[in-house]
């Protein structure tokens, strides 16, 4: 009797295989897009921290939070509809719990006064979370976004008070804003640390709530997309700032290493193999990603891939255009190593509205 064998595909676990990408629904393309960039965005903490060590690494994050407060705290009061008229204490919080809330991110909040507003972050589940790194880390963050939400809003003596962090044992990481009405509080003093201060009582804890007529399913989806698409564009492109080419290699590798590990979700994006396949599988990825790609055969053969959108133009206003395409360039490297597996080369050229890429048959 001949013996019955069974493939332990563990590439997807919990679910089969998946079918082409345009049958997929926008929950599955969602959560495929924040999980792939998301591993773009911790692979490339972690190979900065590898590369220049723990205190340059704080430096981007401080600088990669500022920027990111910059473009999306005072836009994301709107978006969230928070009340203007709120203590800016209370809008401030209401923020982080709301923002991070849609992103996938677990928080609560307490008002504990109009004064004084709570945000917590609840440790992450299933993966490297923060008690992998050193308190700077968090520091670094609320250094970089909670310290200037008072500015933003005209409150220069709003400040924030860190009162826990995972990393030292707590249950959550947070602390609370606190309007000390002093409005020459120095840039420097608009954080301070009060670890040891007593939380509110779990029964005070808020979950975050959004009006569902305003924000159904499928606002939160794309919301929870987005979140990680610019977030770890805004990685990339802060590193660069930052760093220069010397952060080139290790965009690569980042990039490369995310695709890797999604490589069985990307390859079952289109039929077939070789270029062709791997240009429609990049094609959906970027699709899923939020970019508007048209897809047609290239002048010098191969398949043609251009975007009508650039993701980094908005992610910093410190690169130049020398390092926009070293960016593009160091990105479209890490996708090359893994084409490079089915036989193909993709390569990176600036258009007119947004990038491009062309994939051929790699050279014998």
């Amino acid at each position: 009797m001949t013996p019955t064998t069974v493939v332990l595909d563990n590439d997807f676990v919990g679910g089969e295989r998946p079918g082409p990408y345009d049958t997929w629904t926008l929950a599955e393309t969602a959560l495929a897009a924040s999980a792939y960039w998301d591993a773009v965005g911790l692979n490339l903490d972690n190979a900065i921290i590898r590369d220049f060590g723990l205190e340059p690494f704080s430096d981007f994050i401080r600088d990669l939070f500022t920027s990111h407060q910059r473009q999306f705290f005072l836009p994301g009061l709107e978006k969230l509809r928070i009340d203007p008229q709120l203590p800016p204490a209370v809008r401030a919080a209401r923020y982080h719990l709301l923002s991070n809330a849609v992103a996938g991110i677990r928080t609560r909040n307490v008002d504990e006064s109009p004064e004084k507003a709570w945000i917590l972050y609840l440790p992450a589940t299933g993966q490297i979370g923060e008690p992998a790194y050193i308190e700077e880390h968090w520091i670094s963050i609320f250094r970089g976004w909670h310290a200037r939400n008072g500015l933003s809003l005209g409150r220069p003596g709003l400040v924030f008070v860190a009162t826990h962090l995972t990393s030292r044992g707590d249950p959550f990481t947070g602390g609370y804003f606190l309007d000390t009405g002093d409005q020459n509080v120095a840039p420097g003093e608009r954080f301070t640390e009060g670890f040891g201060e007593s939380a509110p009582p779990l029964d005070r804890w808020l979950h975050p709530e959004v009006d569902e007529a305003e924000w159904p399913l499928e606002r939160r989806l794309k919301a929870l997309r987005n979140f990680s698409v610019h977030w770890a564009w805004d990685r990339l492109a802060t590193a660069l700032s930052l760093r220069g080419a010397d952060v080139t290699p290790a965009i690569s590798r980042s990039v490369a290493a995310a695709t890797y590990a999604h490589l069985p979700i990307l390859q079952a994006l289109a039929p077939g193999d070789g270029a062709e396949h791997w240009a429609a599988c990049l094609a959906a990825l970027l699709r899923m990603s939020s970019w508007r790609i048209s897809s047609g055969p290239a002048s010098g053969g191969g398949t043609r891939l251009s975007a009508c959108n650039d993701l980094v133009s908005g992610a910093t206003d410190r690169l130049s255009p020398e390092l926009h395409r070293v960016l593009y360039d160091a990105v479209t490297a890490g996708w090359a190593r893994a084409a490079a597996l089915e036989q193909a080369s993709v390569r990176y050229e600036p258009g007119s509205d947004g990038p491009q890429w062309t994939v051929t048959r790699a050279s014998a």
